[in-house]
């Protein structure tokens, strides 16, 4: 984690221009249905590649999230920390990394985080 970020469960608030749910992804077809099943075996996510280039692992795919998103294990703690408390537990970030405001775009079962 970098130094003065704040802690949660980081989401990018848009896809990627080559984001693994495009027609731009920079993998086959046939290691796009890997990764999908890997995370999903280890209760992960897929973390979002411009972010995998800035040395930050914690920032899922925005295209994994929404098609998948209600089975990641730490969104789902950090969607019940979010009712309990004032702090936000999940933060969206642009393709540099920076704090956003949640998009309004999100998928229907996330409803508002």
């Amino acid at each position: 984690m970098t130094k003065g970020r704040r802690s949660g469960f980081r989401i990018c608030a848009e896809r990627c221009d080559q984001c693994l749910f495009s027609k731009n992804k920079i993998v086959p077809a046939s290691r796009k249905k890997e990764i999908i099943k890997e995370t999903q075996r280890d209760q992960a996510f897929f973390v979002c590649h411009k972010a995998s280039l800035r040395d930050e692992s914690d920032v899922c795919c925005r295209g994994y999230f929404d098609s998948y998103g209600y089975n990641i294990q730490l969104y789902q703690i950090a969607s019940r920390l979010n009712h309990t408390s004032s702090y936000q537990y999940i933060i969206f970030v642009d393709t540099e990394g920076n704090e956003v405001p949640q998009p309004d775009n999100l998928p229907a079962w996330a409803g508002n985080v």
